[in-house]
């Protein structure tokens, strides 16, 4: 059975349209969020954060409101991430507050995730519904013939101090997510191989279940395939019950995992060597140019950060392939000039396109 979709899969139905769902804004309110709140208040209380300030820009949260009556924006939800990343001073939070989200059982994706009968449908069910959990991030899934391999892609740019610190907290807390699904489920980690950027260091908790981490500008999670398909006894009723859950809060969400789209749709260019402009994107969904532009700006960043993203990612594809000269990486990044695509490769990463191979290698 297929597990998840590659990341090279096409995802519009045609090249010439991105089919965003037209009248509604990427940045409108879609996330389920008083899970992740009634998870959060009690650690900031307990840590003495005045948690009525910290969700000042929020709107009212009541104990008793239904969950699926309380949602943010993925801005707002940026916004909250970036200020607890920067305010405690525990870098444990973040893994803590995924195993109390686990625990309050407030949403449908966790029980699913727990009854599913083997590691490789609960991923499958958290990649089919995660947009009801995941906070801001593009996960870009593919299988290799020993593991499976999860690139995790931020939304929010490192335009300024405080979308960097959402960054952080969006890598950090999608982890501690997947990281406490697996040891609910009963799973040795050890096996499991972490990447993460050279400004993110590994949680304590990680180090202690002894899974292995490496340094890539790119957060990656390998899972071993042994692991992938381990079975367990399965509570039809509970899983059913959870599915359709997922289903009915799902199909509230007018347009699920857009932003990623857009990501798919820009990868799907460059995989052809096509070039795109932010007329053209804007143009393929439907919107203005000003409009697309304030898209970007809601998530902390510009059209070019985020196409400098997208090229960064295949970028490092195609460094961890034999051949390629500079002129040919150049060409299937959309860089007409060499010397160009070189100084973007050293103003991403600091290094030169062979330097870069040389680490990516060794």
């Amino acid at each position: 059975m297929r597990l998840l979709k590659p990341p090279h899969t096409p995802v519009p139905t045609s090249s010439e349209g991105l089919h965003v769902q037209p009248g509604r804004a990427l940045n409108a309110p879609l996330l389920y969020a008083k899970p992740w709140l009634a998870a959060l208040q009690p650690l900031l209380r307990q840590r003495g954060i005045n948690t009525h300030e910290l969700l000042r820009d929020l709107p009212p949260y009541y104990d008793d409101i239904k969950t699926a009556d309380y949602r943010i924006s993925h801005y707002q939800l940026q916004q909250l991430l970036g200020q607890v990343e920067c305010r405690v001073n525990e870098p444990q939070i973040w893994q803590l507050l995924a195993e109390t989200f686990c625990q309050t059982a407030l949403n449908p994706l966790v029980e699913l995730s727990l009854q599913a009968a083997s590691l490789a449908d609960a991923l499958k069910y958290g990649y089919r519904y995660r947009d009801l959990v995941l906070p801001n991030v593009v996960v870009l899934p593919h299988r290799r013939t020993d593991d499976l391999v999860l690139d995790i892609i931020p939304f929010s740019g490192s335009r300024n101090k405080m979308t960097a610190a959402a960054r952080r907290a969006s890598i950090k807390l999608t982890i501690a997510l997947m990281v406490s699904i697996a040891k609910l489920r009963g799973h040795d980690l050890h096996h499991w191989c972490l990447h993460l950027p050279p400004d993110i260091s590994p949680l304590p908790v990680w180090q202690k279940w002894r899974v292995q981490t490496h340094v890539r500008e790119i957060p990656r999670l390998v899972i071993p395939r042994q692991q992938l398909n381990q079975s367990r006894t399965v509570q039809p009723g509970q899983l059913k019950q959870a599915r359709y859950f997922c289903q009915i809060q799902r199909q509230s969400l007018a347009a699920p995992a857009q932003f990623e789209r857009i990501f798919r749709y820009v990868l799907l260019r460059l995989n052809r060597s096509d070039d795109v402009s932010l007329s053209e994107l804007s143009m393929a969904m439907g919107l203005s140019v000003s409009s697309c532009k304030r898209l970007f700006a809601s998530f902390g960043q510009s059209y070019q950060v985020f196409y400098d993203q997208v090229r960064l990612y295949k970028l490092l594809d195609l460094l961890q392939q034999p051949g390629g000269t500079n002129s040919e990486l150049a060409q299937q990044l959309g860089y007409s000039n060499p010397n160009n695509f070189r100084r973007a490769c050293k103003r991403w990463l600091g290094l030169a396109p062979d330097q870069l191979r040389q680490r990516l290698l060794s």
